[in-house]
């Protein structure tokens, strides 16, 4: 199954297909950079230990895990998940309480709303990432034989497959968001906002404390909550709290982390596979033959079957008619496949010599930077996911993930894949431009909020800038992905002229 890398050659142009390829890596790195500080911050908390010590270990334990561990690394991620949702239900229930006694009363500024909702783009949209990773591990299901009846059985358990598939990750996300919600609101309740605020209580004025002073040291929600906690003589009975938080946020950092790495592997080797299938004139030719081959014999057989069903005599020409064009259907779709480099097996010695040591080397320049910016910008957890991981995603959902879920829908190279569960014509267009509309105006509002501070601009320039700059993007992205399209589209056609 194809990983970001792959899908974008497939179902964009050469340049927009390396824009995208370049807006995956940097939202990796920044997440895991983030995810790395925030990590060795956790672990800090919890062993009082200083954070800056804890950086390399961090960084060693779980990139040791992801590369090392690959084959057991899914259902460790699962299990700590698990456990990290029991401990959040408790911690939430928790803070509640303790946000009932302490009673601080949030100021709410309606002109800062875009600020939460670009970190939600971040928070939820980052599955977008992931999602190739957990769809790999589908058991699909291949026809028991030839025949009709055993090719609509496969493609009906497929079907409910995906359909499973599909709503638990979309209700995922929704849990995700709504308990993110509920999260903030516990949290606004309990720690100011700002220092020095006239609506603080006594207790709380005196500890100097606030979101905006902990954003400002690169510090996650739970450090001045937890010092609150422990400060405050109203929640002398909630001090339990503040260990089950460490614990949550150690094991909730540890999961993203390694979530995250997993992907970013999986991108890498994607890499490091489509550049030996360039450079390799044997790459995957034997076993991607002998898969032609079958499914050349097990639909033609179907066609067959339905050619001597719809044919008025049962047979004879027409039956031959129909089994050529089903060898010749297969053999285009063969050299389609061979052209996209889908991941099969492959023993040609350029494959077994240099993969090893390309994938090698892409692993040590990724998880080696990642490692290298942690330890350069210590504080920069907030920055490295406002600035750059947020821009980065909602770069790629915003324009190319659109983009390729219209080539997706309207390319005629397309048209005839067996899709198991395709959705209604109406609902896949109206997602679609769903998805362009929010995370466009995400990344619309990540260049200007970065453009007013960065430079000063007064409100109705960084509008402007931001606006003017997003749709340059956008617009300049569209044009190189429909010529590539074109051009795809008529190397497409000269190969079924060829076949």
């Amino acid at each position: 199954l194809p990983d970001l890398h792959r899908m974008g050659q497939l179902l964009l142009g050469p340049a927009a297909a390396r824009i995208f390829d370049a807006a995956v890596i940097l939202h990796f790195l920044a997440a895991m950079v983030s995810y790395n500080l925030a990590g060795s911050e956790a672990y800090a908390e919890l062993l009082g230990l200083p954070y800056r010590a804890l950086i390399l270990p961090f960084w060693g334990l779980y990139t040791g895990a992801i590369l090392l561990g690959s084959g057991v690394i899914q259902p460790v991620i699962s299990a700590m998940t698990i456990l990290k949702c029991s401990i959040f239900l408790l911690v939430l229930a928790a803070v509640a309480l303790v946000g009932s006694r302490v009673d601080v009363r949030p100021e709410a500024d309606w002109a800062r709303a875009a600020e939460p909702f670009l970190i939600s783009t971040f928070a939820l949209g980052g599955v977008v990432n992931t999602m190739p990773v957990t769809y790999a591990k589908l058991p699909f299901r291949l026809p028991a034989g030839p025949g009709t009846q055993a090719r609509h059985a496969a493609l009906h358990a497929n079907s409910v497959l995906l359909r499973r598939y599909r709503g638990s990750v979309a209700a995922g996300v929704v849990l995700c968001f709504a308990l993110n919600v509920v999260w903030c609101v516990c949290v606004l309740q309990i720690v100011p906002q700002t220092s020095g605020s006239s609506r603080l209580p006594p207790a709380l004025d005196k500890l100097e404390v606030s979101l905006e002073e902990a954003a400002e040291h690169g510090q996650v929600s739970t450090v001045p909550l937890v010092t609150v906690v422990e400060a405050d003589p109203r929640t002398e009975g909630f001090r339990w709290v503040s260990q089950c938080v460490a614990v949550f946020i150690v094991i909730s950092v540890s999961v993203s982390f390694m979530t995250l790495g997993t992907g970013l592997k999986h991108v890498l080797d994607g890499f490091a596979y489509s550049r030996t299938a360039a450079s390799s004139p044997d790459h995957g030719k034997v076993p991607l033959k002998d898969l032609i081959k079958g499914s050349v014999e097990l639909v033609g057989q179907e066609e067959v079957a339905d050619a001597k069903t719809s044919s008025p005599a049962g047979g004879g020409n027409g039956v031959a008619e129909e089994q050529d064009g089903a060898e010749g259907s297969l053999q285009r779709r063969g050299a389609d496949a061979q052209e996209l480099d889908p991941p099969l097996p492959c023993g040609c010695r350029l494959c077994i010599r240099t993969v090893p040591r390309f994938r090698a080397l892409l692993y040590s320049l990724s998880f080696g930077l990642v490692l290298s910016l942690a330890l350069a910008n210590p504080e920069g957890f907030i920055v490295f996911i406002e600035v750059f991981g947020s821009f980065a995603l909602n770069l790629e959902c915003g324009v190319f993930i659109s983009v390729m879920a219209w080539n997706a829908q309207t390319s005629p190279r397309f048209a005839d894949l067996p899709i198991p569960l395709r959705a209604a014509r109406a609902a896949q267009f109206g997602l679609i431009g769903f998805t362009a509309f929010l995370f466009s105006a995400a990344c619309t509002y990540d260049v200007w909020s970065s453009g007013a501070a960065a430079l000063g601009w007064g409100p109705w320039l960084a509008v402007v800038v931001g606006s003017t700059s997003a749709g340059a993007a956008v617009g300049l992205v569209w044009v190189c992905v429909r010529r590539s399209a074109g051009a795809r589209e008529q190397r497409h056609d000269q190969l079924k002229e060829v076949t």
